[in-house]
């Protein structure tokens, strides 16, 4: 596993699976969210549909795994192109 990165609710990290790059997010034990995850997998399946967003791997309880998309953090972006 390579490096994590916390979030407002989640932690995600780098892994792979079968040879595959992938972004695993877990929810933070201090994190009063409920269903976070649930709830991003479930827009995920609605999004993967018109080829929108990270391809939804896998779903349990404790972890979601997304294909890993290279390119810079969100608010990166925000900051450099207001």
């Amino acid at each position: 596993m390579e490096t994590a990165y916390k979030g407002k609710r989640g932690i995600v990290s780098v892994d792979y699976v079968n040879g595959i790059k992938v972004a695993v997010k877990r929810k933070r034990p201090e994190s009063s969210a409920l269903n976070a995850l649930k709830n991003e997998a479930n827009w995920l399946k609605i999004l993967n549909k018109c080829k929108i967003g990270p391809k939804l791997i896998s779903f349990k309880d404790d972890a979601l795994i997304t294909e890993f998309i290279e390119g810079i953090f969100f608010d990166d972006f925000i900051r450099k192109n207001k």
